[in-house]
């Protein structure tokens, strides 16, 4: 891994897909692919570990030029708050082995401080017992009104 970058703004929403490019360069021609595993850190470089995604596997080019992936994590659901992102390549999964061929970490750093990517309406307050985790899509069903209040 040569670079990473935040496509992001700094300032991010809950809601809002996070998205980072990756310059990477092969060293070893004979690995044929691999995946990106990123770990999400609170308070910016703590130690203090939220939540990790990983990447399909895919295919390496076949020569050792620089080249760039842009990662796209969907519903990260973070809370408010500071965050930075650590990230490995190799190959494996949680259902697997993994064995890791490189690593970037402390290079990365953002804050979530909206509540909704399109209205960027701020979230004024999160308290630190609620978590680092914030769930939006949550239904409601009622599944019986039997109530007979009079008054």
């Amino acid at each position: 891994m040569l670079a990473a970058e935040l496509l992001n703004e700094a300032e991010m929403a809950t809601d809002e897909p996070l998205k980072i490019k990756l310059t990477l360069k092969v060293n070893n021609l004979k690995k044929r692919e691999v995946r990106i595993k990123g770990m999400i850190n609170a308070n910016a470089n703590t130690g203090n570990r939220v939540g990790c995604f990983f990447s399909e596997n895919f295919d390496l080019p076949e020569n050792t030029e620089p080249f760039e992936i842009v990662v796209r994590v969907n519903n990260h659901n973070l809370a408010k708050g500071i965050y930075s992102i650590d990230f490995n390549i190799g190959i494996g999964n949680p259902t697997t082995a993994f064995t890791d061929f490189d690593l970037l970490y402390n290079v990365l750093s953002f804050e979530v401080v909206f509540d909704d990517f399109k209205s960027k309406k701020l979230i004024s307050k999160w308290a630190p017992f609620w978590g680092n985790s914030y769930y939006k899509q949550v239904e409601i069903e009622l599944l019986k009104n039997d109530m007979n209040i009079t008054v």
